[in-house]
């Protein structure tokens, strides 16, 4: 049935015309930096255990984990996963989530090299993230 529905959301979403180019950037390890309610910040982050990694299987489908770093520049990944497909709605971008028989939607706000917005879906909290960088143990 999940599969089903992928593979028609798909084919809809892909009616729409989204840039690939432009989504790609979505790709690779984000660090949430904060987390803001109604323009404020309500959680500031110095550092994060857990990073977000979007890994695309073509251009409008992927898998989401939270990953760990380690100090030898891999990463530690946790079991669970979301398989997700970005969409386009009225002109706003979207990542749709899917978890078993859960939906969870994030409208994308900006989406930089490295920098990354996301609402959470009908709601007026956001999620900062700047693009992760690895450990550099040469610093130290």
């Amino acid at each position: 049935m999940k599969d089903y529905i992928l593979s028609a959301f798909s084919l809809v979403i892909i009616s729409c015309g989204i840039p690939s180019k432009d989504i790609k950037k979505l790709e690779g390890f984000w660090e949430i930096q904060s987390v803001q309610t109604d323009g404020q910040i309500s959680k500031s982050f110095k550092a994060s255990t857990n990073i977000d990694h979007y890994a695309f299987r073509d251009s409008l489908t992927g898998v989401y984990r939270k990953v760990i770093p380690q100090f030898d520049g891999q990463f530690k990944a946790t079991t669970h996963y979301n398989d997700f497909i970005i969409s386009q709605e009225r002109g706003n971008w979207w990542i749709n989530q899917y978890n078993f028989d859960q939906v969870y939607r994030m409208k994308i706000i900006t989406l930089e090299d490295n920098k990354l917005i996301l609402r959470k879906d009908s709601t007026e909290t956001d999620y900062i993230f700047k693009r992760f960088e690895p450990f550099n143990m040469d610093a130290l």
